[in-house]
């Protein structure tokens, strides 16, 4: 079967090469920066991660015309009030980067004891095409944040984030077992599950 190409609307490599690996050879995946336009951001402005992968999918769908695929993702903690959410990319500052916003997350919970580090990876996959959104897929996982980073592997919150079934964070998992076992690897396989009925139809 030959699935037309979906633009996966970001410039992000490592979940770039994350989301390609998911959705499989089946499909033709282009990034941004293939295009070789000059695009603006898409401004998150949305309450919940759906909205915003909803909200970036159509915007980068009506600029293109492609069948688009978009996703927001972040982490929960209930100690934090449910911080840093949906803020997760920007809560350090607009600039910073990953060791910056784990920083941050270490210092806001450094008072708390371990019974309460509990948290969540959660990712919302939306797909646009034909001038509207066509369905978002979510994906979810628990686990607990620890007091320092562990690992070299993944990007974003990995290395704090510990996964208790197999003893270690995300940041020190191979991307394959990762990709079994994560947040984007539930919504992602989800939306390739998706994509594949969609465009045999």
């Amino acid at each position: 079967m030959n699935y037309p190409k979906i633009l996966i609307a970001t410039n992000n490599k490592g979940k770039r090469d994350e989301i390609s690996s998911l959705l499989g050879s089946d499909f033709k995946v282009l990034v941004l920066d293939d295009l070789h336009a000059d695009f603006d951001d898409y401004e998150e402005t949305g309450n919940t991660f759906c909205a915003n992968a909803e909200g970036k999918a159509m915007y980068f769908h009506n600029l293109t015309g492609l069948p688009t695929v978009a996703d927001d993702s972040g982490l929960i903690v209930p100690a934090l009030g449910g911080a840093p959410g949906v803020h997760s990319a920007r809560w350090a500052g607009e600039n910073a980067d990953d060791k910056k916003r784990i920083a941050k997350l270490l210092h806001e919970m450094k008072d708390l004891p371990g019974d309460v580090r509990k948290a969540l990876f959660v990712c919302n996959a939306a797909f646009a095409d034909k001038g509207g959104i066509v369905t978002c897929c979510e994906g979810e996982v628990s686990g607990e944040i620890l007091t320092s980073p562990s690992g070299a592997n993944g990007f974003g919150y990995d290395p704090v984030f510990f996964y208790p079934s197999a003893a270690c964070t995300f940041a020190e998992m191979n991307r394959e077992d990762k990709n079994k076992i994560s947040h984007r690897g539930i919504a992602f396989r989800a939306m390739a599950d998706y994509l594949k009925n969609y465009f045999t139809v």
